[in-house]
C-alpha cells in the first residue's frame, strides 16, 4: 500500500457517494483534501459507479485501491503502445519503434508506478499522448492529431495539477509579469 494512495482513494470514495446520490454510500474515515488532484480519483469513482450499477455491489476501501492499481497498470500498458506509435510518427521503422516501446516497457519508473493507486501513470500516459498528437500535427495537420493533442493535454492537466499550486502559481506569474512591465 502506497501511503499517498489513501488521499486519492478518499476523493474517489467521496465522488462515488456523490454519483450514487448518497444511496448505499461507501463509508470512509478520510478527510477529503480540497487541494488534491481530482481527475484521477473522479475517473476511478466513475468506473466504480458504473461497476456498481452493473453488478449491484458497492466497492469498499480495498476494492477502490485495487481499481486504482488496475487503472495505473492499464495506463502503463497503454503508454508502451503510445511510445510505439510515437516512434512510427517520428519516422522510425517498425523494428526501431518496437525497440523504443520495449525500452519503455523495461523502464523502472513505468514499472514501479504502474502498480500503485496513484495518478502518475495516468498523467505520464496523457503527456506522451499529447506529444504523439503534436508530432502527428507537425507531420500533417488532421483532426485525429489535434484530438490526440487535446486529449493528452487535458488528461495530463486533470491528472497532474493540484488546485492551489495552479492558482497560486498562475497568480504569481501574473504578478511578476505586471511588475516587469
Amino acid at each position: 500500500f502506497e501511503v499517498d494512495a489513501e488521499q486519492h482513494v478518499a476523493i474517489a470514495m467521496h465522488r462515488f457517494n456523490e454519483l450514487n446520490q448518497w444511496r448505499d454510500t461507501i463509508w470512509h474515515l478520510f478527510r477529503e483534501p480540497s487541494y488534491n488532484v481530482r481527475g484521477y480519483a473522479y475517473f476511478n469513482a466513475t468506473i466504480a459507479h458504473v461497476w456498481y450499477r452493473i453488478f449491484g455491489q458497492a466497492p469498499n476501501f480495498g476494492d477502490t485501491v485495487l481499481l486504482g492499481r488496475q487503472m495505473s497498470t492499464l495506463y502503463a500498458l497503454l503508454l508502451i503502445v503510445v511510445v510505439f506509435y510515437l516512434g512510427r510518427a517520428s519516422g522510425l521503422s517498425p523494428p526501431f519503434a518496437g525497440t523504443a516501446a520495449l525500452l519503455m516497457a523495461a523502464c523502472d519508473v513505468n514499472a514501479t508506478y504502474s502498480h500503485y493507486c496513484l495518478p502518475a501513470s495516468g498523467y505520464i500516459l496523457f503527456a506522451w499522448l499529447a506529444l504523439l498528437g503534436g508530432v502527428k500535427l507537425l507531420r500533417g495537420p488532421s483532426w485525429q492529431s489535434l484530438g490526440l493533442l487535446a486529449l493528452g493535454a487535458a488528461g495530463a492537466a486533470a491528472f497532474k495539477f493540484d488546485v492551489f499550486p495552479t492558482i497560486w502559481g498562475g497568480l504569481l506569474l501574473i504578478l511578476l509579469s505586471c511588475r516587469g512591465a
